[in-house]
C-alpha cells in the first residue's frame, strides 16, 4: 500500500508492506545497506585573526614565557548567513579574535550580551617553545586524548553536570609554535570528533532535504520563533549548539500544525532534558544543531559528534536531524526581551516552560524567508566502541599539516619595531632576569647633557635597554671630524647652507635616535650651561644666560635620570647643584687619555648634615671650578682620549643606572665595591667606577659626601633654592664666592695656621742604644 502526501511543493511517498514482510526485508536491508548514502560532514575551518595571533605574542612574551601548559581559549561560529541564491556556499568556520584569549571564559560568556547570535566554543591553545618541539609532538596522541573526554560525556548516562558537559562536542585545541623574532606563527587547529570504524549512513536512499521543500513558510517561521524564545531563557540569550524540537515531526514526516494546537517547543540538548520527555516526544523529537555550515548536500562538523552522543549515550538507532540554518542568528534585543517577560506575566494560562509560539509569531528574530536548513534521517546502527578521533585540520594546500600566518606583512611598521626592540629585554625575564622592571625603564625620563662622543653612546645604550624618552641638550654643532667618534652623526649632518656650519647636536642626534627606531621620544633643546669662571659681558648675555639657566632648571626637574656628559669640569657645576636642590639620579662620565670615571652623585644633603650620602663629582676638590678653558693649546681645550674608551664609558653608566633603578634606595643606596657580597639580580651597585687602558684594570672606590663640597653641600644648594639665578651670576665672575659659602676658604687657613716646623736631631746616640 502506497501513501502520497503533499508537503509544499514536495511529494512525499512512503510504502506500507505487510508484516510478515518485515523480517524478509530487514535481511535485504543489511544485504544492500551499503546502497544508502553516505552522510559526508563538511570539516570545520578556523579564522584566526590578526589580532589573535599578536595578543598571543604579546602575552608568550611577557607572561607566559617558557610556559607549555595548556592555556585556554574559546571560539565562535554563527549560522550559515547566505541569503543570495547564487552566493558561493562556504564551509563551517571557526572564529578566533583577540578576545578569544579572556583569562575567564565563563565570565566573558556570561557577561556579554552584545554577542548573542554566535555560538561560544571552549578549547585550549599550547605553546611551544621550539620549532623542534612542535614537530615531535605526537599529534595523533593528543586528540585521541581530546576523543577521549568526548567518548566518556556520551557513555556516562549521569544527569549530573550535563548541562555543562554538552559543550564537550563542540571542543577544539590548536597546537602552536611562535616565532617572535621573525613575526610568524606556525598552528594546527583540532575539532576532535568521534568517527565510528563503520560509516554513518542516511536511513533512506533520499539523502538531505531542504527544510523549505518539505514544510511551508509557516512552520518555518514557527520553528524560528521556537529557537527565539528558547534563546531567552538561556544565559545571557545565547543559542545552545544542540537541542530538542517537539511537534516538529511525526512518524518521522512534517507535523501538521494546522489540524493540532500544539506549538513547536526547543530545549537545550541533555539527557535530564531528553528523559523528561514523554515516550511519544521522543519518538518524534527532531534533534537540531546551529550549522555553520552552507554547503547544499553536506551538513557542518558539529554533526559528528551530535550522532555520537545520540547513538551512544541515548542509544538511538535511527534520528530525525536538523541542521538549523537561518538566515542568521539575530541578537536578541532588549525590547523583545521586555516583551516577552510582559506576555508572560499577562499569559496566566500558558505553558510555564513555553509561550505559545502562535501569539509572538510577529516577533520573531527569524529568517524564515531565507532559511536553508536541512532534515536529515540517519541510521545510528553502528559498532560505537570500535572508533577512531578524526579533526585536524587541513592545510591551505588541502593537505594535513600546519598553517603558517606572516604577521610581519600585516603588521604596522613602527608597531613591529617596538616588538623587535623589546625583544631581548622580554627574552631576558624568561629565565636569566625574571625581576627585570622592562615597564619602568620604558617609562623612565633620562636627560642627557652633551651630545658628543659619551652621548651618543650613552643614547643607544639606552635604547637597547628599553628607554622611551630621551632629551638632549647641547650648543655645539656638527663638524667634520664628529662622525666617526659620535655614533649618532654622518657626513650630511656637517654642512650648512651659506657656510652657517653643521646641524645643532642636540636637535641632530635627536632626529637619528627617531630614524634609528620611530618608537622613541627623543628631543633636542639647544642651549648652553652656565659655569664658574665663564663671566658674561653684557645685558643681552646675561639675558641669554638667564634664560639658559631657567631652561636648565625646568629639564632637570622634568627628568628622572641626569646623565653628565660635558667636555669641560665647570660645566659640570650647575647641573650637579640642580640636581641636588631637586634629589634627582645623576649619572657622570669623564673621560682622560687612557682612563674613564662613572660615579653615581649621592642623595640630597640634609639640614644638620646626619644623613649620610655618598659624594658629588666635587667632593673632593678643596678648590672652587674654575675656567679651565683659560689659555689652553687646542690638544688640552679638545677631549682627546683613546676612541675605544668612551664606548666602554658610555655603556657602563648606562648600566650603573640600571642597577641603580631596580635598587629599592635608588640613588640614595649603600654603595659596593668588587669583591661585596649580596648585591641585586643585576649585581653590585658601587659609587665609582674607575677604568684604565693602560692596564685593563678597574676599581670600585667610594668617596662620602664632604660638607664644603661646591656642589652638592647644604650651603650652596640652600642658596641656590633662596637666590636662582643671582648664585650663578655671582659665580660666574667671582669663583672664590663658593669657597667662601662653603667654608672651604676657612677651612684652607686653618691649615695654613697647623704648619709644624720640624727639627732634625744628628746624633747617633739614640741608634747606637737601639743597636
Amino acid at each position: 500500500r502506497i501513501t502520497v502526501r503533499r508537503f509544499s511543493q514536495k511529494f512525499l511517498v512512503t510504502a506500507h508492506y505487510p508484516s510478515h514482510l518485515y523480517t524478509s526485508m530487514a535481511s535485504s536491508a543489511t544485504a544492500c545497506s551499503d546502497l544508502r548514502p553516505i552522510v559526508k560532514f563538511a570539516p570545520m575551518v578556523s579564522t584566526a585573526e590578526v589580532s589573535f595571533w599578536t595578543k598571543l605574542a604579546d602575552l608568550k612574551l611577557n607572561e607566559l614565557r617558557l610556559n607549555e601548559e595548556p592555556l585556554p581559549i574559546f571560539g565562535t561560529f554563527a549560522a550559515s548567513s547566505i541569503t543570495n541564491r547564487t552566493a558561493t556556499p562556504i564551509p563551517p568556520r571557526l572564529r578566533i579574535d583577540s578576545e578569544s584569549l579572556e583569562k575567564n571564559t565563563d565570565d566573558y560568556n556570561s557577561s556579554s550580551i552584545s554577542k548573542n547570535e554566535s555560538i561560544s566554543c571552549n578549547g585550549k591553545i599550547i605553546l611551544l617553545n621550539t620549532a623542534e618541539s612542535f614537530k615531535r609532538l605526537d599529534k595523533q596522541s593528543s586528540l585521541d586524548k581530546l576523543g577521549e573526554r568526548i567518548a566518556a560525556l556520551c557513555k556516562n548516562c549521569s544527569v549530573d553536570g550535563d548541562n555543562q558537559d554538552i559543550s564537550a562536542l563542540t571542543s577544539f585545541q590548536c597546537v602552536s609554535f611562535l616565532d617572535l623574532k621573525k613575526h610568524s606563527a606556525v598552528y594546527w587547529f583540532a575539532f576532535p570528533a568521534i568517527a565510528p570504524r563503520k560509516p554513518i549512513r542516511f536511513s533512506s536512499m533520499s539523502g538531505p532535504l531542504r527544510l523549505r521543500e518539505v514544510f511551508d513558510d509557516s512552520q518555518c517561521k514557527r520553528l524560528s520563533v521556537a529557537v527565539t524564545y528558547m534563546r531567552i531563557r538561556e544565559p545571557n540569550y545565547r543559542c545552545p549548539p544542540y537541542f530538542i524540537a517537539i511537534n516538529l515531526l511525526k512518524d518521522g514526516l512534517p507535523f501538521d500544525a494546522k489540524s493540532s494546537k500544539l506549538p513547536i517547543r526547543c530545549t537545550p540538548l541533555s539527557y535530564s532534558n531528553y528523559m523528561s520527555l514523554s515516550e511519544e516526544e521522543k519518538a518524534n523529537a527532531a534533534f537540531c544543531f546551529v550549522d555553520p555550515c552552507s554547503l547544499p548536500e553536506n551538513p557542518g562538523w558539529p554533526m559528528r559528534n551530535l550522532v555520537a552522543y545520540l547513538g551512544m549515550k541515548l542509544g538511538l538507532k535511527v534520528a530525525h536531524i536538523v541542521a538549523f540554518r537561518p538566515s542568521a542568528l539575530r541578537r536578541i534585543s532588549t525590547d523583545l526581551i521586555e516583551s516577552f517577560c510582559e506576555r508572560c506575566q499577562t499569559n496566566q494560562n500558558t505553558d510555564d516552560d513555553f509561550v505559545n509560539v502562535e501569539y509572538a509569531e510577529q516577533d520573531a528574530c527569524s529568517g524564515a524567508n531565507h532559511d536553508r536548513s536541512l532534515l536529515l534521517s540517519v541510521s545510528l546502527d553502528c559498532d560505537w566502541e570500535d572508533y577512531n578521533v578524526v579533526g585536524w585540520e587541513s592545510n591551505a594546500r588541502g593537505k594535513m599539516g600546519p598553517r603558517i600566518v606572516n604577521l610581519s606583512s600585516v603588521m604596522d611598521e613602527k608597531k613591529m619595531a617596538e616588538q623587535s626592540v623589546d625583544l631581548n629585554l622580554k627574552l631576558m625575564r624568561w629565565r636569566l632576569l625574571p625581576d627585570l622592571d622592562t615597564e619602568m625603564l620604558s617609562k623612565t625620563k633620562c636627560l642627557l647633557l652633551g651630545a658628543g662622543t659619551l652621548g651618543c653612546g650613552v643614547a643607544r645604550t639606552l635604547m637597547a635597554w628599553g628607554v622611551r624618552h630621551i632629551t638632549f641638550v647641547d650648543n655645539g654643532r656638527v663638524s667634520y671630524s664628529n662622525p666617526v667618534r659620535q655614533s649618532l652623526f654622518e657626513i650630511s649632518d656637517c654642512g650648512g647652507a651659506g657656510g652657517s656650519g653643521g646641524a645643532f647636536k642636540a636637535i641632530a642626534a635627536a632626529a637619528a635616535l627617531q630614524r634609528i627606531f620611530p618608537g622613541v621620544n627623543a628631543t633636542g633643546v639647544v642651549a648652553t650651561i652656565p659655569m664658574p669662571g665663564h663671566a658674561f659681558g653684557n645685558a643681552t648675555d646675561e639675558a641669554a644666560v638667564e634664560a639658559d639657566s631657567a631652561k636648565l632648571d625646568e629639564l632637570i626637574k622634568a627628568n628622572d635620570v641626569i646623565f653628565l656628559l660635558t667636555d669641560t669640569r665647570e660645566s659640570r657645576w650647575l647641573p650637579t647643584v640642580i640636581a641636588s636642590s631637586y634629589d634627582k639620579v645623576l649619572i657622570n662620565a669623564a673621560l682622560g687619555l687612557d682612563s674613564w670615571l662613572v660615579m653615581r652623585h649621592g642623595c640630597a644633603p640634609s639640614a644638620d648634615n646626619s644623613k649620610y650620602r655618598l659624594g658629588c663629582y666635587f667632593c673632593n676638590d678643596v678648590v672652587a671650578p674654575e675656567n679651565s678653558m683659560r689659555e689652553r693649546t687646542l690638544d688640552q681645550q679638545c677631549t682627546v682620549t683613546r676612541p675605544g674608551l668612551a664606548p666602554i664609558a658610555a655603556s657602563m653608566a648606562v648600566e650603573l643606572m640600571v642597577a641603580l633603578l631596580h635598587d629599592r634606595d635608588k640613588h640614595c643606596a649603600k654603595a659596593e665595591s668588587i669583591g661585596s657580597r649580596g648585591g641585586g639580580s643585576l649585581g653590585i651597585i658601587p659609587h665609582q667606577v674607575r677604568g684604565m687602558l693602560s692596564t685593563y684594570t678597574l676599581m670600585t672606590p667610594t668617596t662620602p659626601g664632604f660638607d664644603c663640597c661646591t656642589a652638592c653641600s647644604q650651603a650652596v644648594v640652600e642658596e641656590y633654592r633662596k637666590t636662582g639665578f643671582d648664585l650663578i651670576k655671582c659665580v660666574s665672575s667671582n669663583t672664590s664666592y663658593l669657597e667662601d659659602l662653603t667654608g672651604l676658604s676657612a677651612l684652607r687657613a686653618k691649615a695654613d695656621d697647623a704648619d709644624v716646623d720640624w727639627e732634625v736631631d744628628d746624633s747617633d746616640e739614640d741608634l747606637d742604644t737601639a743597636v
